[in-house]
């Protein structure tokens, strides 16, 4: 089991994961302007010799709708 926290100005989650994948959904408000969202893990990393990234997680199917 690792740990992956996700945390912005205006909120922080801590998720723990593992290599089965794991759902997450949040709704937040997003000002006009630039915006971040920093991703961290204590994963191990993934052997993949060819890429010289350090690759801990995958993210898929990432969505961001604007609401009206």
């Amino acid at each position: 089991m690792s740990e992956m926290k996700i945390e912005s100005s205006d909120f922080s989650d801590i998720i723990d994961i593992n290599n089965s994948g794991y759902y997450y959904q949040k709704e937040i408000t997003i000002p006009p302007g630039s915006y971040t969202i920093k991703f961290s893990c204590d994963a191990k990393r993934v052997d993949a010799p060819s890429d010289p990234r350090v690759l801990v997680f995958r993210m898929t199917n990432f969505q961001m709708t604007e609401q009206e």
